[in-house]
Formats: C-alpha cells, structure tokens, sequence
C-alpha cells in the first residue's frame, strides 16, 4: 500500500510540476473539479452507477485533484490507466473501470 501511494504521489507532483492542475472545470456548475474532497467523488461515482470503485478510491483518497491527474493519464495513455487502477488502486471490474474513464472525459470535457 505504501509503495502505491508513494506512485499515486509521484504522479500528482508530476502533473503538479507541468502546470497541468490549474483551470479545472466546474462539477455540477459550482465548484471546480480540483475542489471535489473525498466524499464527493465518492458521491459522483455512485451518482454514476460506479458504486463498486468507491471502497477502492475511498482506500487511496482519491479527491478531484487526484480525478484530473486520472484524466490527464487517460488522455496520454487509456491502457496504462486502466492498468494502474486495477493493479495499484485495486479495482476488480473491467467493465467499471471503462465505465468510469467514459465518466471521467464527460467530467473533463
């Protein structure tokens, strides 16, 4: 767990370090995606019938800041995307990680 969270931090300082995390979009016309805590992604992802990656983002504390790195990483590379949440987010389901990359560019779009 801690080696995946030191990748997961590694990546944000990268995204971080390009310039990248600034001009989020706004979630739900109100506050920018960057501003989403925990329990709203959480909530997003149940809102999108994504209920079965809420333990594992929750695990991880995925927040809006961590979903627009996600972005950027599926924009870049859908395999290597997929690939990390399932070997080091711990997702299960294919079908939802799909799922949630199509989510992911209608939050970013």
């Amino acid at each position: 767990l801690a080696k995946a969270m030191r990748a997961w931090m590694f990546v944000v300082a990268v995204a971080d370090s390009e310039g990248e995390a600034n001009g989020a979009p706004k979630a739900n016309g109100k506050r920018s995606v960057d501003e989403m805590g925990i329990s709203e992604v959480s909530r997003w992802l149940e809102e999108r019938r994504l209920s079965s990656l809420v333990e594992a983002f929750a695990k991880h504390e995925v927040d809006g800041r961590a979903l627009g790195v996600m972005w950027r990483m599926s924009s870049k590379d859908e395999k290597g995307l997929l690939s990390y949440l399932h070997e080091k987010v711990g997702t299960e389901h294919f079908g939802a990680d799909l799922a949630f990359v199509s989510e992911l560019d209608s939050l970013f779009a």
